[in-house]
């Protein structure tokens, strides 16, 4: 699934923006480019060849951070080969900053990481905290004891880790043309903070509880953050209502293809 959201996501972003071109642009790319031609000049960009940093280097920062990310969070792997693996990026890293990067740029990396941090943190806490109770309210809505284990597909959980994706499954437990449709919707309409999709799925829907088949779980997983209503009352008033309509019902759609799509390969 990780593997899926993050391969569907850009293809997703791809699509849509030469979708939105194609409709939108048409007869507009000659003004364009001439105008990108002269705007580095007129506003004083540096160009191409100007830049104090060899490619490989922001390839290579990148490259490390994204390799600790995924070592550091895979559940697979124990802690001491986590350690091992790590403590050599981290150095690489430390290198890296120290040989190409002044320390203007490291300051200001570490004050966007903490900004970043503290901004998240708390509504995932936050959030994930909110979903427990809901699922709390919906066990004791159904006559059981929230913190009563139950067994589901050979796993043991709570009750309240199931209550709402039992409610659901009627909707989301079969990757139907239906299921998606409405996934992508919930996820185009849904306010989430960054990272909450993810406890919103796999607990709320029950995915992680089998109670949600892959398609509308991947198809919710690539609406939700790219849309939700308060995002599309700001796209609407930015770039007007047909451009605004033109992109939440391909972001809908393509979310709904490609969950569909995915839950028939995965089964």
């Amino acid at each position: 699934m990780r593997a899926a959201r993050a391969f569907f996501a850009v293809a997703t972003s791809i699509v849509v923006g030469l979708a939105m071109a194609a409709i939108f642009e048409r007869g507009v790319g000659a003004a364009a480019g001439s105008a990108r031609t002269s705007l580095p000049a007129a506003a004083g960009w540096r160009r191409a060849e100007d830049k104090s940093k060899p490619a490989w280097v922001t390839l290579t920062f990148f490259a490390i951070l994204v390799a600790i990310l995924l070592v550091g969070a895979s559940a697979m792997i124990r802690w001491t080969v986590k350690l091992a693996a790590v403590s050599p990026l981290i150095g690489g890293l430390a290198a890296l900053l120290k040989l190409y990067y002044t320390c203007d740029e490291v300051r200001e990396w570490l004050y966007e990481t903490w900004w970043f941090f503290r901004m998240i943190f708390p509504v995932l806490l936050l959030g994930t905290f909110v979903i427990g109770i809901i699922g709390g309210v919906a066990a004791v809505a159904q006559g059981a004891d929230p913190l009563a284990p139950v067994v589901v597909g050979g796993k043991t959980f709570k009750e309240y880790e199931v209550a709402i994706g039992r409610l659901t499954q009627r909707v989301f437990g079969a990757t139907t043309m239906l299921s998606c449709l409405v996934a992508s919707v919930i996820g185009a309409l849904l306010y989430m903070p960054t990272l909450l999709e993810v406890p919103i799925v796999g607990d709320f829907f029950g995915y992680l509880q089998g109670m949600m088949a892959p398609g509308p779980a991947l198809a919710l997983l690539l609406a939700g953050p790219s849309l939700s209503l308060p995002n599309m009352i700001v796209i609407w008033r930015t770039i007007g209502a047909r451009r605004a309509a033109a992109y939440v019902a391909l972001v809908v759609v393509l979310s709904t293809l490609l969950g569909l799509v995915w839950g028939v390969v995965v089964g």
